[in-house]
């Protein structure tokens, strides 16, 4: 769906990649009748790319019929980075967000502040630090 590259293959899996240089992601088919169980988990799978690649990759989902949840839009990060995305959902319904790298590498950056803001904000609101 997204254009990677097939490294390894076998029946129930596949492991995936864009070059060389990149984190290769596995994936694996369930079992017939087994559901995927989340817990308490959250969130979604993301890939980071070239900010300007983002709506070729929209036009790309267009036109071979995936399923677009969020169109290429800009996330406004009050006093930082506004970062781009599309939001895809894969043949399960689970969302792909493509993120424009550059602005998610500014905005991913550790802030030596966190810690005290994030206690902070939790003593605020009444909760554990």
């Amino acid at each position: 769906m997204l254009g990677m590259d097939p490294a390894e293959r076998t029946q129930n899996e596949a492991t995936l990649r864009y070059g060389s240089d990149t984190c290769l992601p596995r994936l694996m088919e369930l079992v017939p009748r087994v559901v995927l169980d989340h817990a308490e988990t959250y969130g979604r799978v993301a890939f980071a790319c070239p900010t300007d690649a983002l709506p070729k990759l929209q036009a790309h989902l267009q036109a071979n019929q995936h399923e677009i949840l969020k169109e290429w839009v800009a996330l406004e990060a009050p006093g930082k980075a506004s970062v781009h995305v599309v939001i895809a959902a894969d043949p399960d319904g689970y969302e792909i967000c493509c993120v424009g790298d550059e602005a998610f590498r500014e905005l991913s950056r550790r802030d030596p502040e966190a810690p005290s803001l994030l206690r902070e904000a939790m003593e605020k609101d009444g909760g554990n630090a």
